[in-house]
């Protein structure tokens, strides 16, 4: 997707509000419109922050504008971590819903409870972008996309953000879930249409419905014949 095509994209309402326990920590907060960027791999960033609610993502831009997403971040995530470091941001980060971000100044790095949060944070998603490099790199598209509605339901049920059902809000479009996936939006439509006509998973008007948990991960690990 080019960057100009996110211009005029209707806001959206964020499906993840923080828990009582994220609200207790908050002594000032950043509220980010959907489609707002946050941190900009070649200018300044907006600091080190902690995800409280909405969903963000981080993407890197090709030279000829193309957009590719490294990383789906949810409550719990943290961006701009590589200015406490004075690193340059590899990527940008931009809010996919509205989103409510905590910053973490050196005050709250200094706090114990706070340093293990983000550490657990920052080794979580380093593990995350492993697996999500794996994904692009060596799962065929069906199984791809499998993997991806597996894993991003599984993350929000984790968090509370969803109950024990199959059912979640995933508000985004087929181009952004492209752009996730390395594939085109008609592939991603092809996909789609597969997993839905075998009742495996249905994603419409950015909700997603996964009646069978364990047959969605089957065809994320190739262990059911789904052939495109």
């Amino acid at each position: 997707m080019y960057i100009s095509d996110q211009l005029g994209q209707r806001a959206r309402e964020t499906p993840f509000p923080p828990t009582a326990r994220q609200e207790q920590r908050v002594t000032g907060r950043h509220t980010f419109r959907a489609r707002e960027q946050i941190a900009n791999s070649v200018g300044a960033g907006a600091g080190a922050h902690i995800v409280l609610s909405g969903m963000l993502s981080r993407y890197t831009l090709t030279p000829d504008g193309r957009r590719q997403f490294t990383a789906l971040l949810l409550p719990g995530d943290v961006i701009g971590f590589e200015s406490v470091l004075n690193l340059k941001c590899a990527d940008s980060t931009i809010a996919l819903t509205d989103s409510v971000c905590k910053p973490l100044t050196s005050t709250d790095l200094a706090e114990s409870d706070t340093w293990m949060q983000v550490w657990d944070a920052i080794e979580r998603q380093t593990l995350a972008a492993s697996d999500w490099t794996l994904n692009i790199g060596t799962r065929p598209a069906l199984q791809r996309l499998a993997y991806f509605f597996h894993d991003t339901l599984t993350r929000m049920r984790a968090l509370g953000v969803v109950g024990a059902g199959t059912r979640c809000q995933l508000p985004l479009t087929q181009m952004e879930l492209a752009d996730f996936l390395a594939l085109t939006p008609v592939h991603i439509n092809r996909c789609l249409s597969v997993l839905r006509c075998n009742g495996i998973a249905t994603f419409r008007s950015g909700s997603l419905y996964v009646p069978n948990l364990q047959e969605l991960w089957r065809v994320a690990q190739f262990e059911a014949e789904m052939p495109l």
